[in-house]
């Protein structure tokens, strides 16, 4: 990784299911946790979703590859009148976390 790599945070998109799928897998092996292939799926679909109380999903990119993920959804609350956001799912792979574009957020 260069010290000029941008990152770039941006919406999942239907062409990311090979490489949101290795990131998925990775993210469940940390917390040993398995799934069936039908749940990658339906999740998948899920998150590409048009249901603005659906899961929503958001994949970071360096260098062109994908290297990042995060699920999330926004949710009544409470003690809140505007829904709030919760975040379900969050993975950086493990080559990428401790570069410099970390310190930036």
């Amino acid at each position: 990784m260069t010290s000029e790599a941008a990152l770039k945070v941006r919406p999942l998109q239907e062409s990311d299911w090979d490489a949101w799928a290795a990131l998925w897998l990775a993210y469940l092996n940390f917390y040993r946790a398995s799934l069936p292939a039908a749940t990658f799926n339906v999740y998948f679909d899920r998150l590409l979703g048009a249901d603005p109380q659906g899961f929503n999903g958001l994949v970071a990119i360096l260098d062109g590859k994908l290297v990042g993920l995060t699920h999330y959804l926004f949710h009544r609350h409470g003690w809140k009148v505007e829904n709030v956001c919760y975040i379900q799912d969050l993975y950086a792979d493990p080559s990428v976390r401790h570069g410099c574009w970390t310190c930036a957020y």
